[in-house]
């Protein structure tokens, strides 16, 4: 269902009953809704929870500025490293923003905001700017942002380095080979459920400027370590011990930098959710965090 907010359409859907509480799912860098896989959403929902997932800006059925020019990552990587200033399109202020407003649009007053990885990096930006729309936050295989973290492994910086193909089959076959490398060598990683996502995500909308976009987004939005200090919502951490991409110590710096965060680290579990073997792991992660979260207890 689309909504309208500042001229931006933000295209989202909803599993579950309205009456229960929110959990507004965030999406990674370049992701499309269709990256918390509608079966995880409806175990989400079974949980007694108002399931939300949501296309970001640049991505899916939401608004694409197409009119924007495309950034120069290399250099805006440059620009990062050496801690120079970053001109972004939009903000990761504007996609928290873009958050809000599918709240509004449910009439939502609090929910939980759980992102993964860049979603993660959203749902830091909503505490900082909109904690009042917060009960709760969930940070899935996301960061800081610190310069003091380690980067990517090598063999994952080299696939983020190649283009995708342009065509269907080609496309899926490579998304599928990149999360088999985000897997970190994860015998739970599943190339179906990959593949099942990359085939929809095409169907839906390929557009790689999108990526692109987000990323200087994230770039300039910095380190948020510091921010993170101040951040007063109740707070989990869950993070893959075999995430090559966002390796587990990013997970642990934003645990130590949020008072009292809860942190649970994965066995075997990678970068994404194409490990249906671990969902009921997770949601029984989440469920026991949100037993204690204001809008469960009715204390919100």
């Amino acid at each position: 269902m689309p909504l309208t907010s500042n001229s931006v359409q933000i295209y989202y859907e909803t599993f579950g009953k309205a009456d229960h509480p929110a959990l507004l799912l965030i999406s990674g860098l370049g992701e499309q809704m269709v990256a918390w896989p509608e079966k995880f959403c409806r175990m989400l929902a079974d949980s007694d929870l108002f399931v939300i997932r949501f296309d970001n800006r640049d991505s899916g059925f939401s608004t694409k500025p197409d009119l924007l020019k495309i950034p120069n990552l290399l250099a805006t990587w440059g620009a990062y490293f050496k801690e120079t200033s970053i001109s972004p399109p939009y903000t990761l202020q504007d996609m928290a923003a873009d958050a809000v407003s599918v709240l509004d649009a449910l009439e939502i007053q609090k929910a939980c905001a759980c992102g993964f990885s860049l979603g993660g990096m959203i749902s830091q930006n909503m505490a900082f700017e909109f904690s009042r729309r917060l009960s709760s936050m969930i940070c899935m295989g996301s960061s800081t942002g610190s310069l003091h973290l380690p980067p990517p492994a090598p063999e994952v910086q080299a696939v983020m380095a190649t283009p995708p193909p342009q065509t269907r089959e080609e496309y899926i076959r490579h998304i599928v080979w990149v999360f088999n490398v985000f897997s970190g060598g994860s015998e739970f990683y599943d190339a179906e459920c990959r593949a099942e996502t990359a085939a929809q995500s095409y169907d839906r909308c390929f557009h790689p400027i999108g990526f692109l976009r987000q990323s200087v987004a994230m770039l300039a939005d910095g380190s948020r370590q510091e921010r993170l200090h101040k951040v007063e919502v109740p707070t989990l951490v869950l993070h893959g011990e075999s995430d090559p991409l966002v390796q587990p110590v990013h997970g642990r710096a934003i645990a130590e930098a949020v008072h009292n965060a809860e942190l649970v680290i994965v066995p075997e579990w990678g970068h994404g959710l194409d490990y249906p073997r671990l969902w009921p792991l997770l949601i029984r992660h989440l469920a026991d965090f949100l037993k204690s979260d204001p809008i469960f207890t009715g204390t919100a």
